[in-house]
């Protein structure tokens, strides 16, 4: 008996073995391309150095601390929170209502599920590209739009990028049309696999729309949403290629 088990295990080990150098190739391009250059970086941040040149003065946290004096660092980490902030949130809310919408057996909830990928797969280049001359105060869709309703006047430019009080906001919005569709997809997926037994109950016990929404959908989507908004918080502070 014990000569079998030792064999099993054997085996076992063996099997997993093999699995572990199947993926070794994927996890070294991953360590080379990704692992690496982060703990790289993190040692170079205790050096004083060029780049390009290999005379490095170890200097602690003096970089560290020579960034927290500067008066420009704060007001950036404060726009980097406001951008990260106002699009996870929206992201969130709006990704939540768009895959409501899409769990809703009808002809416009068939074409949304359709379409609702296209800012998701477009490239950062192209989205910039494009919603630069959408932005653009005289020859831009959304001036055009705003001056044909009669909110300006032909002579009005509005500087959507180029103003200060704008910009952020203005980029941030665009952030948010590529982004809430990965939330909206992975909603929509937790939704579905919510048992409509749940539902029936909640009416049975006399629950409404929005009464069943926040008792069984909410629930039934915690972890999901929860994903959703660390994934959210963590690309987009990270997140410069718009910008």
């Amino acid at each position: 008996m014990r000569t079998s088990t030792k064999g099993s295990m054997v085996v076992g080990l063996y099997r997993y073995r093999k699995e572990y150098l199947f993926v070794m190739p994927a996890f070294l391009v991953l360590f080379g391309i990704m692992i690496y250059p982060i703990f790289y970086g993190f040692y170079l941040s205790f050096y004083d150095t060029l780049l390009g040149f290999d005379i490095k003065k170890f200097v602690g946290f003096g970089n560290y601390i020579e960034v927290l004096k500067l008066p420009s660092f704060w007001k950036i980490f404060a726009q980097s929170i406001y951008w990260t902030a106002l699009t996870v949130i929206v992201d969130t809310v709006l990704g939540l209502a768009v895959a409501v919408f899409m769990s809703k057996n009808t002809i416009w909830a068939t074409w949304i599920k359709k379409i609702v990928l296209i800012p998701w797969v477009c490239s950062s280049v192209v989205i910039a590209l494009t919603w630069t001359w959408i932005y653009h105060g005289t020859f831009g869709v959304l001036s055009d739009l705003i001056l044909k309703v009669g909110l300006i006047k032909q002579m009005d430019q509005i500087l959507w990028l180029g103003d200060p009080r704008l910009s952020l906001t203005s980029v941030t919005l665009v952030n948010i049309w590529k982004g809430f569709p990965f939330g909206a997809i992975m909603l929509y997926a937790a939704i579905e696999g919510i048992s409509q037994e749940l539902y029936e109950a909640a009416r049975v016990d006399g629950c409404n729309a929005w009464q069943s929404f926040w008792h069984v959908t909410i629930p039934g989507i915690r972890n999901t949403l929860i994903v959703c908004i660390l994934f959210g918080v963590v690309w987009t502070f990270n997140y410069f290629d718009l910008i």
